[in-house]
């Protein structure tokens, strides 16, 4: 086997392709991104620093292609700390139980060149449990090519992967829903110093309503740098990506790691599509969109969310909400600990009635010191009525320049400040059927502000 296929040769489109994925630009928006020097991702992926020393066929070493037995005493045996392997899969079903791997060294399982092997829960979850596989502790870790196959109902199981070294899930596409118990993939790189990739990984079933599923979550523990790279997740009750924790969440510290959501598509999750969180996150060609309502526990069906820190980035996404999206608190939501946010070059497309496209509450005393988000060449369309289209409350220092607000419904209005001081609209054109500009008991320097009908 050629170890730099899984590291970096296999196609970007593989998976989401293997599980449904809609492929084209319109959709998914990832054949524009390109990443910049501050992903720190090259196109092998960081997990080609770590350098296997055996590769051993799966089928060969043991382990049964027809999925009759389960695999869990082979990976259980490779997997330990004095080992240094990838297991090689060829083609087939391959059964798990629910297994945990604790202490593992540096471990992989990786798809023979052509294959597509997959992975089948030995049981329910009930059974089982809500984890089909973890991997905890290990000094790296990669899975590439593997389908995970949840048709059969009450099946399915979430990886749960937390390294001290380098990470990396790549082309792995999800056949069926997950569980109401059961989660996607829970993620940590717990070292500064490393780094983690997922990649093509593709899982549009999701979870039933009333349930709890989540398509991704990365743990508070996660003090490295983790990028996401076109990636599809779908019809989640309980977030799309989550990832906002390390930032701490509730009463939970947070280990402060960096996330990066490059490409992709994020459509239909309830709570949020994207949630991000901790220092420095960044959002850059990524496309979300909800146009029905997704599955839910209580129903707030936001698009791009941030939970907690500052200093993020968004940058060339598209977001859009239709009018049958079902009731959220906005398209771009501010959590009340969030703090700056920088939005550029970004396009949100809004017909759903009485939902902002941007809302950004009073900051509590959690957010950092500076909260006011800055807008820059954004554009704001569609046919949304009533409510405001930007509602800002207590964050100083917001700024809107050279973006275009433009909404046709009956009794619509622009941006609202509230008790926000030193604000900016500059080069902005606002074209809506309500009150353009509300300022309540805010400093807001106008340059060039075009408001059509006026």
């Amino acid at each position: 086997m050629n170890r730099r296929r899984f590291l970096g040769g296999a196609s970007a489109g593989a998976a989401l392709a293997l599980a449904g994925c809609p492929a084209t630009r319109d959709e998914s928006s990832s054949d524009d991104v390109r990443p910049s020097e501050d992903t720190y991702v090259s196109d092998e992926g960081p997990v080609s620093r770590a350098d296997f020393d055996r590769e051993v066929n799966a089928r060969d070493a043991g382990a049964d292609s027809g999925g009759e037995t389960p695999i869990d005493d082979l990976l259980s045996d490779h997997a330990r700390s004095d080992r240094d392997e990838l297991l090689v899969f060829p083609e087939g079903r391959y059964r798990l139980g629910s297994l945990s791997l604790e202490d593992a060294g540096r471990f992989g399982m990786v798809a023979a060149d052509g294959a597509t092997p997959t992975l089948v829960p030995d049981g329910p979850t009930d059974e089982l449990g809500p984890a089909l596989l973890q991997v905890i502790d290990a000094e790296a870790f990669v899975l590439d090519g593997f389908a995970l196959d949840f048709r059969r109902q009450g099946y399915g199981g979430k990886l749960h992967v937390t390294t001290s070294g380098n990470l990396a899930v790549r082309n792995v596409g999800v056949r069926g829903r997950y569980p109401a118990d059961a989660s996607g993939f829970h993620l940590a790189v717990e070292s500064e110093d490393a780094t983690g990739l997922v990649e093509n990984v593709s899982a549009p079933g999701g979870g039933p309503k009333g349930g709890k599923s989540i398509g991704a979550f990365v743990d508070r523990r996660h003090a490295g740098e983790l990028t996401f790279r076109n990636c599809f997740f779908q019809n989640f009750p309980n977030n799309g990506l989550y990832a906002s924790a390390p930032g701490g969440d509730g009463s939970l510290r947070g280990f402060g790691g960096v996330v990066r959501v490059l490409g992709g598509l994020y459509r239909n999750n309830n709570i949020a599509n994207v949630r991000l969180g901790g220092r420095g996150a960044v959002a850059r060609g990524v496309t979300i969109v909800v146009d029905e309502v997704p599955p839910y526990n209580e129903l707030n069906a936001r698009g791009l969310l941030f939970r907690n820190g500052g200093d993020h980035r968004v940058e060339n996404c598209r977001i859009v909400l239709g009018e049958d999206a079902g009731d959220s608190l906005g398209a771009v939501v501010f959590n009340p600990d969030a703090g700056r946010v920088s939005i550029r070059d970004s396009n949100v497309e809004l017909d759903r009635d009485e939902v902002p496209a941007v809302y950004a509450p009073r900051p509590s005393g959690k957010a950092p010191a500076e909260t006011g988000p800055v807008f820059e060449n954004v554009s704001i369309r569609g046919t949304a009525g009533g409510g405001r289209t930007v509602d800002v409350t207590g964050r100083d220092r917001t700024q809107l320049r050279n973006c275009r607000v433009v909404q046709s419904g009956d009794n619509r209005a622009g941006v609202r400040f509230a008790r926000s001081d030193r604000c900016l609209l500059a080069r902005t054109t606002i074209d809506v059927t309500g009150t353009p500009i509300l300022n309540s008991r805010s400093s807001v320097n106008r340059r060039d502000v075009n408001v059509v009908g006026a």
